[in-house]
């Protein structure tokens, strides 16, 4: 963790985004990991809801797996098509 705020520090982003209850990083169209998780709401090879510490979280796309689930974090693989907030 020190890694990333060293890095929002530098860019001069670490007061303003930190500290985050969650954290949605894409990998291009094909994976995600997403931190904060809370648990897994739906799932399916063409969604996966998720609750957040503070919202819900959509996740839509195509051959959609959960390679990781645990410790507030969930990482996905597949064609990922959007993501958005409810």
């Amino acid at each position: 963790m020190a890694f990333i705020e060293d890095a929002l520090s530098f860019l001069g982003l670490g007061k303003e985004i930190t500290p985050y209850s969650h954290r949605i990083t894409l990998y291009g169209k094909n994976g995600a990991l997403i931190e904060g998780v809370k648990k897994i709401l739906t799932f399916s090879e063409m969604e996966v809801q998720l609750a957040l510490k503070d919202c819900l979280l959509k996740v839509v796309g195509e051959n959609l797996k959960i390679k990781k689930y645990g410790d507030g974090e969930v990482a996905l693989v597949g064609f990922i098509t959007g993501v958005c907030y409810k």
